[in-house]
């Protein structure tokens, strides 16, 4: 063994000693990584003393293979056998366990830690044995009547949603009793219902299980999964696509909801099975055959899997597979000129799918490739002579300014495309009229192209509002909104003249709020009101009128992925939850001597009307709303979702209804799933829930535990100190609730993220860093790194003791924690070794108030019984005559305090430092 790697393994054996498992971990993967002797037996050493560390973490799967790397060393290690038998327990692994545990009884008979594992194993074996006995009984149960023809549909029906539910929940005794042999047939089947239980059954038997799924794979083949994607069945196309997610995810270890990214070791030994899947997936986007809910479907699979920050990183086999060509030709079909069936939200699907991919792009070379396949994808079609082509280009490009933006724009610069757009919009015909408009509205959110746009088009646009089809009046008002809206929240700097913006929006309002127009005239309206809601005058008029919040709550139920991203605006903009850029007074009167225009906050934006506004819209439903338009798969759209509750969780009063509709639940996954501003607010949203809920309540079972995670995210140095300052207080909530969700908080790394606030200047910080700190001194762990390890935590906690004439909450929290550090005797060891440790418990057992005199009883009182040369301090000094008098007190708020004064008399006289009577 090297001698740096000698170091740091004894350097990891003291960590471990202490319970600092995180900084041990660090350190036996630095030997790992020093180790260049290559000596077996050292390397098996270092990953034996890891595999400890996970177990500590409860990082079970980590344990079990660092305890596999060193069985493969050493065979008979009963150490290693040992710790993987106890992570495969945990991992729910019962025969690996029992073999391991088993294993080790035989190569040390003496080993008497194993016997209680092995006996509760060897209980667990037997009961599973019979639960796999019942379990195929019942199998053959469900299966005879899901067959049985003659049986009533009820009956078969049942059948079929049992067998769902153990495709769920017990997949290995379905797979073991024949269940994929049975059921692929059914796949054949005419009764949709029931193909559609096959379906769902067999995809809950792919989930987590790589053996499994690569059965699975081969028995019912791609093609068979096709078929079902034909079908224009919505429900059957989305249990497919989940059935061919779960399948990739099993072959991959992917596991998005866990944030589990790829194994790459597990890809690459099934690479050709993945790379087989992923090819039909881009080659079947393009079928004839399929419907339009399984072409959504399959885009969906592509906007989940090709990325490489949250799928299998298919990113360059996808653009050599020309998936980005496959994607833009769907997404500039529309119905009357194309033989793809689509849904009125596939091109909504394809813009995630080509926004996310984009995003997800790591270089300048990958960027411009992406670039240069729409642009040729584009110019081919706007160079052909037939108009159809030019049709298709057009709404590709739409598609494109919905989706990468910034690859729409440039592609708008091509020679002829903006020319043609006007053309078709100059047209006398409907389609390309339409087309055209909603192109010309997407364009012109840059200026660059927008007032080219504009000053071009304008014209067109006042004639088409004024056209007797209401598909292509609504379309020319939502563009004018957007033009009337291009000053944004400048009150000097409006486009239109006082009071056209109202007029516009009286437009919208009376599609909106009209429930016979349908669902395309009312989202454009609402598209209107997203560009006009930038104005504060309108702002005021629509949160005044109730009907229109209750239209616009109900269109939210049913809008597709481009009208949620509208009613989200809406929400953002009533609310001001955008950013807003702080002009310092300086650079306003540098620009007003340079006379350049500095914009103006209305009067109507400020906090009191902001106020009102949310308030209305609390009133009127928004929260319900905004828990419906979660839905989305749009990183952007949940982001502006996570905006409006943050901005709703400011009011105290409102967190309540953010519980009590369900919203605490839909953040929780918003704190991962979107983008990085976004997960900020969501957690930050959470964190304000935290502070004034019970969080059983607002958190129940399991989900305490998963908003550790992104509570502990909002204490990065760089989020801003109020998001610190509530998620300190918010964690400090949430560890009153169980042992589970404290060391779930260790786990994580709280108790370093915690301790770094600890020493903020920030006062407030600063205090509900230790009030936080106090609660997770009730795990034994915590109070091992306080009093075993050579740090100053607990002078630290003592000196916060002294803080009372400044700041009583700190000190009352610093003196608790002082407390319950004073009950060891190492812990009265370090106090002593403050030099000012006797005044600073002086000033405390003297102060008036009640609680503070308590707690600093106790920690004096556990110093005397621990310590003679304590007690013989207090003794010898003022503090004697401090602790007679207080154990005399008959006040009632002093009955506490009163208890501890005797015992440090009581301690004293141990000690034999004075007599009963000096006690008296």
């Amino acid at each position: 063994m090297s001698m740096d790697a000698q170091l740091k393994k004894e350097e990891g054996n003291k960590f471990f000693q202490a319970g600092d498992y995180a900084s041990a971990l660090a350190c036996y993967t630095a030997a790992l990584k020093l180790q260049t002797d290559g000596n077996k037996n050292d390397t098996a050493t270092f990953y034996k003393n890891r595999a400890a560390c996970y177990l500590k973490q409860e990082e079970w799967q980590k344990a079990a293979d660092d305890a596999s790397k060193v069985i493969e060393i050493i065979p008979a290690d009963t150490k290693a056998l040992f710790r993987r038998a106890q992570a495969c327990d945990q991992l729910g692994q019962v025969e690996q366990a029992f073999k391991d545990a088993r294993a080790v009884i035989h190569l040390d008979p003496k080993n008497k830690a194993v016997i209680p594992l092995m006996e509760k194993l060897s209980a667990r074996i037997q009961q599973m044995s019979k639960e796999r006995h019942s379990t195929n009984s019942r199998v053959s149960q469900m299966l005879k009547a899901f067959f049985d023809q003659q049986a009533d549909t009820e009956k078969r029906q049942a059948a079929a949603n049992n067998l769902c539910i153990l495709g769920r929940d017990n997949p290995a005794q379905l797979f073991e009793a024949g269940g994929v042999e049975v059921l692929v047939p059914v796949l054949g089947w005419k009764e949709p219902e029931y193909v559609l239980a096959a379906v769902r059954t067999l995809g809950g038997m792919c989930a987590n299980n790589e053996e499994r799924a690569k059965a699975i794979m081969v028995a019912v083949g791609f093609p068979g999964l096709q078929q079902q994607l034909t079908k224009d069945s919505e429900d059957l196309c989305i249990a497919t696509g989940y059935f061919i997610m779960t399948m990739v995810c099993a072959l991959t270890g992917l596991n998005r909801k866990e944030e589990k990214k790829v194994d790459m070791i597990r890809l690459n030994a099934n690479i050709q099975a993945v790379g087989s899947i992923m090819k039909a997936i881009i080659l079947t986007l393009t079928d004839t055959k399929l419907s339009g809910f399984g072409r959504d479907a399959v885009i969906d699979l592509i906007l989940k899997l090709v990325p490489r920050t949250t799928g299998i990183d298919w990113i360059r086999r996808f653009f050599d597979e020309k998936g980005i060509s496959a994607l833009l030709k769907i997404g500039g079909c529309i119905q009357e000129l194309t033989d793809l069936k689509i849904t009125s939200d596939t091109r909504g699907h394809v813009a995630l799918a080509l926004n996310n991919i984009y995003m997800d792009l790591e270089s300048d070379k990958e960027r411009a490739l992406f670039r240069e396949q729409c642009e040729n994808y584009t110019v081919t079609l706007l160079d052909k002579d037939d108009f159809d082509s030019k049709i298709q280009c057009v709404v590709a490009l739409t598609t494109l300014l919905q989706g990468p933006f910034d690859v729409g724009n440039h592609i708008m610069g091509t020679k002829g495309m903006l020319e043609i757009m006007l053309v078709m919009a100059g047209s006398e015909e409907v389609l390309p009229q339409k087309i055209a408009v909603e192109a010309i509205i997407q364009a012109s959110t840059k200026p660059d192209k927008s007032k080219a746009i504009l000053e071009l088009g304008m014209p067109i646009l006042k004639k088409l509002f004024q056209s007797k089809d209401d598909h292509i009046k609504v379309r020319a008002l939502a563009a004018l909104c957007k033009t009337g809206s291009s000053g944004g929240t400048d009150a000097a700097g409006k486009a239109m003249a006082d009071g056209s913006t109202v007029k516009l929006a009286n437009y919208c309002l009376k599609y909106l709020k009209n429930p016979d127009k349908d669902m395309d005239l009312r989202k454009w309206a609402a598209e209107g009101l997203a560009y006009l809601t930038l104005d504060a005058d309108v702002k005021e008029k629509l949160c005044e009128d109730t009907e229109a919040i209750q239209a616009i709550v109900e269109l939210s139920k049913k809008a597709d992925e481009l009208g949620i991203y509208g009613i989200a605006t809406i929400f953002v903009n009533l609310t001001n939850s955008y950013d807003k850029k702080e002009i310092m007074p300086e650079l306003k009167e540098l620009a007003k001597f340079s006379k350049q225009h500095v914009p103006e906050e209305a009067e109507k934006d400020q906090r009191e009307y902001i106020q009102k506004r949310v308030d209305s819209l609390v009133k009127n439903n928004i929260i319900s709303a905004l828990v419906g338009l979660t839905k989305t798969q749009s990183m952007t759209t949940k982001e502006l979702i996570a905006r409006v509750f943050f901005t709703v969780t400011d009011s105290k009063e409102h967190r309540g209804v953010i519980v009590q509709q369900g919203a605490a639940k839909v953040l929780l996954p918003l704190t991962s799933e979107c983008t990085d501003e976004g997960k900020v607010l969501a957690a930050h949203a959470l964190a304000r829930v935290a502070i004034t809920t019970n969080p059983e309540i607002a958190f129940p079972g399991q989900r305490c535990c998963e908003l550790v995670r992104p509570l502990l995210a909002l204490l990065h140095p760089e989020c801003e100190g109020l998001a610190n300052f509530e998620s300190l207080m918010a964690i400090t909530n949430l560890l009153t609730v169980s042992e589970s969700v404290r060391q779930r908080v260790l786990k994580e790394g709280g108790f370093a993220k915690i301790e770094h606030w600890c020493y903020e200047e920030h006062e407030m910080i600063k205090r509900s860093a230790v009030q936080c700190m106090l609660n997770l001194l009730q795990c034994e762990e915590v109070q091992k790194l306080f009093l075993t390890t050579e740090t100053d935590r607990v002078k630290l906690m003592l000196l916060y003791c002294g803080e009372h004439e400044d700041d009583m909450e700190l000190a009352l929290a610093a003196t608790a924690a002082t407390a319950i550090l004073s009950h060891e005797e190492s812990g009265t060891q370090k106090i002593m070794q403050v030099k000012s440790w006797l005044d600073i418990l002086k000033d405390i057992v003297v102060h008036d108030h009640s609680e503070l005199q308590y707690r600093g009883l106790i920690t004096l009182a556990n110093v005397m019984e621990k310590d003679k040369e304590a007690a013989t301090k207090v003794v010898e000094g003022e503090l004697l005559e401090t602790l007679i008098a207080i154990s005399q007190l008959e006040d009632f708020l002093r009955i506490k305090a009163k208890k501890e004064a005797i015992r440090a008399l009581a301690a004293a006289q141990k000690w034999e430092l004075i007599k009963p009577a000096e006690a008296k």
